[in-house]
């Protein structure tokens, strides 16, 4: 709910945490190179990301933050274990930032839109960041697998952004091991 307020890029994305990012075109995701994914990803059992604070990062050039869930540091680490993994087998295409991966969930972009009819007492980021850690604390989501998407153009789409693009599902690459076929995902609420 908070995003379809608050976060522009909710008709564009997911909810999702990036691990690589950009990653490879799909032209170069090859089925050799997604066999050696599953196969590193093998040893790595499903676990559950827990969120214990609400979180931003100020965006360049402007008064703008991206609001973002924070996993605890159980949570971090296995996270890390599963980023490690990949750029073992994918390699590094993930943008590092000057503090290196750091795993989030987005949920808002601030200042959020006068539809999001917070409380007078939230009059900045920090304030909103607050608010949301009381809705969010201690939320729990599983992990149990790892999706490569390919960004494609849809026709007849137009979102908030103009870009037009949706995204295909390339593949699924199960924790601890098994397959599950390609699909086509526009937008998960």
């Amino acid at each position: 709910e908070i995003r379809k307020v608050c976060d522009p890029a909710y008709p564009r994305w997911m909810p999702h945490i990036n691990l690589l990012y950009p990653f490879l075109q799909h032209a170069n995701t090859t089925p050799a190179l997604l066999r050696n994914g599953r196969a590193a990803l093998r040893s790595i059992e499903p676990f559950t990301v827990r969120f214990d604070c609400v979180s931003k990062f100020d965006q360049a050039g402007g008064p703008r933050a991206s609001v973002h869930l924070h996993p605890d540091e159980q949570s971090r680490q296995k996270l890390r274990q599963l980023f490690n993994a990949l750029v073992g087998v994918f390699g590094s295409a993930a943008v590092a930032t000057a503090k290196g991966f750091e795993p989030h969930l987005t949920i808002a972009v601030w200042p959020v839109p006068p539809a999001a009819n917070l409380p007078p007492s939230c009059k900045g980021s920090k304030d909103f960041c607050k608010l949301c850690s009381n809705r969010f604390r201690n939320l729990a989501i599983p992990v149990t697998e790892v999706v490569i998407m390919d960004r494609h153009p849809m026709r007849g789409v137009s979102l908030s952004d103009g870009s037009g693009f949706g995204f295909k599902v390339v593949e699924r690459l199960r924790l601890g091991g098994a397959e599950i076929k390609a699909q086509t995902v526009t937008k998960l609420q």
